[in-house]
């Protein structure tokens, strides 16, 4: 289900920022909450570099994921996947 004016939809599947740091806000870009702040708790940062799943936009418009439904996630803290796939010249 396509969530309408969000940067990723549930069932997405993103990379969550490898420099994700504590003490720092990473804004919403998206959204009914596009601007707002969120910030994050020391223990994910476990997932700095890891893929993870977009489950569903939450009431106050933030991202939850499948792997961690305890915390709220937003843009910033995401990376895009840039995935290629090639074909073989030979």
């Amino acid at each position: 289900m396509k969530a309408e004016g969000y940067m990723y939809h549930p069932g997405d599947v993103v990379r969550v920022r490898e420099d994700l740091a504590e003490n720092t806000n990473y804004k919403m870009c998206s959204g009914k909450n596009n601007g707002a702040d969120c910030w994050i708790w020391g223990w994910m940062k476990e997932y700095a570099g890891k893929q993870i799943t977009i489950k569903r936009i939450n009431g106050d418009g933030f991202y939850e994921a499948a792997i961690t439904e305890d915390c709220i996630w937003s843009d910033e803290m995401f990376e895009p996947l840039n995935e290629c796939f090639c074909s073989s010249l030979l």
